[in-house]
């Protein structure tokens, strides 16, 4: 079970990403998303042109900075997709995805009872590790360039250890069981066809 609930979300993360870039190419988006297609080109042959060594720290930042605020209309665009998707949709296909589908799983209250549509919202949220995403959108918004990098600094570790405790209670419990299900009162199990 463990690798099919692994494949499910590599399956949902690769159709929100296409739906999220589909969205970022709409026509009112064209101008951040011509600025991030630069940003992002330029960046990308600093990186393999090796030139990155030469680059000061303050010129890292300040690409990564730049980058970051060019894609905010796709990070806001991102979480909107993932509450959606994994909240809304997953509770209307009675506790699957299409990854979920594919792998012949899906989400069950862990008691026995119906599941509630609220907590298939926080669900959504703890499992797409929105948080970390929220936070840096708010810090974009609100912080200028110095603020922000610490707390993008702070916000990647955060949304590391997260991740790591989210899915090391998928992987190292005998129930399977991540965080987000025991907070949700959740299990996955496989789908009878």
């Amino acid at each position: 079970m463990k690798v099919k609930r692994i494949l499910a979300y590599l399956i949902d993360l690769f159709f929100i990403s296409f739906i999220v870039a589909l969205l970022f190419r709409l026509p009112m988006f064209e101008k951040d998303y011509d600025k991030f297609d630069e940003l992002s080109n330029q960046e990308m042959k600093l990186i393999f042109s090796g030139n990155i060594d030469n680059l000061d720290e303050d010129g890292i930042y300040e690409l990564e900075y730049q980058l970051n605020r060019a894609s905010l209309p796709m990070l806001i665009i991102r979480v909107g997709v993932l509450l959606l998707y994994f909240g809304v949709f997953q509770y209307i296909w009675n506790g699957q995805t299409f990854g979920k589908r594919l792998m012949n799983i899906k989400i069950a209250p862990n008691t026995g009872k119906v599941l509630n549509p609220g907590l298939f919202i926080i669900r959504s949220v703890l499992v797409s590790n929105m948080i970390p995403s929220i936070l840096n959108i708010l810090a974009l918004i609100f912080f200028g360039r110095e603020l922000w990098i610490i707390s993008y600094n702070f916000i990647g570790n955060f949304q590391f250890v997260i991740m790591g405790i989210l899915y090391g209670f998928v992987i190292f419990r005998e129930d399977e069981r991540g965080l987000h299900d025991i907070l949700c009162n959740t299990k996955v199990i496989s789908k009878r066809k």
